[in-house]
């Protein structure tokens, strides 16, 4: 069961675990099934580290793009294919990932005292309004 663990990472390969099931060794409990899954899965059980990164880009990007090219004779239009990996870059960028973290300003206006005794007093004015 130790060469199943990744210490490094902190994760545990289920594939290895199948493994060591095919050999016949005991395993009972949570590992057992997660030994059954990485063998009737071993797509789904990779590591993360196994997987690598994605492709910034698909063949439906370009495809789409060229079509909207071609049909409407504009070349810069295929720069749209490019559209999503630059999105992505721009959402996780530090500016942007930082301004997530911040509380927006002005958030907590509601809670001070003297704009709540304001509104307390300015309901029944508006209640008789209508």
């Amino acid at each position: 069961m130790q060469k199943a663990l990744n210490p490094a990472a902190g994760g545990i390969d289920a594939r290895k675990l199948g493994a060591e099931i095919k050999k016949g060794k005991p395993l009972s409990g949570d590992l057992k099934r997660a030994g059954e899954f990485g063998l009737q899965f071993p797509k789904a059980a990779q590591t993360v580290e196994g997987m690598g990164s994605l492709p910034q880009t698909s063949p439906l990007d370009w495809i789409g793009a060229g079509s909207i090219a071609t049909a409407l004779g504009n070349p810069w239009i295929m720069a749209g294919a490019l559209a999503r990996p630059a999105a992505r870059s721009a959402a996780l960028s530090p500016f942007v990932q930082n301004g997530l973290l911040q509380q927006p300003r002005g958030a907590n206006f509601l809670m001070d005292p003297a704009l709540q005794g304001l509104l307390y007093r300015a309901a029944p004015l508006l209640e008789d309004g209508q």
